[in-house]
């Protein structure tokens, strides 16, 4: 979203941000973008594949994400996979030339997006509006449907002007 906003100004109208990466990684990454894409590169190995699930699950149920329990080991690659391909500086760049509204929605109770994170994301954004949650975890889409629909349709949905009478 963020980098079509930037290079595509001209088909992006708004943006609606919902528990998004920021321009820095988070404290549950805990590994560099090499070490993640060896981790997924690793998953690869049937010898290792049955252990690597095991912990990967384990750090992923601890930080509150309760769907891992079903995730097989393409899933944790494809997490590993996108998460090291995540490029703050040209992240950072991007932010700097959105000119569109946005939105930037997040929670307090997120285990995976600190706060801090979004506030500076929406603190970079020119025309942005913070909507915080107290609850509501990484899922917002889920426990936050009706406030963000609200949100969306009162910010970033153009207003027709009033019929004549």
């Amino acid at each position: 979203c963020i980098a079509a906003a930037a290079l595509f100004p001209e088909r992006v109208t708004a943006l609606f941000l919902l528990a998004s990466v920021g321009v820095r990684r988070h404290r549950s990454i805990p590994a560099s973008a090499p070490v993640l894409a060896s981790g997924a590169a690793l998953l690869g190995v049937p010898g290792l594949r049955s252990l690597l699930v095991f912990l990967m699950r384990r750090v992923y149920l601890r930080l509150g994400f309760r769907q891992a329990a079903e995730y097989d080991w393409r899933a944790f690659r494809t997490h590993l996979r996108v998460i090291a391909a995540v490029d703050f500086v040209r992240l950072a760049e991007h932010l700097a030339r959105i000119d569109a509204p946005a939105v930037v929605a997040y929670a307090h109770d997120d285990p995976f997006v600190e706060t801090d994170i979004s506030e500076d994301l929406a603190a970079r954004l020119r025309r942005s509006t913070a909507l915080p949650f107290v609850t509501g975890g990484h899922y917002l889409q889920k426990t936050r449907v009706s406030e963000i629909g609200c949100a969306v349709a009162e910010k970033l949905v153009p207003q027709a002007p009033p019929a004549p009478s």
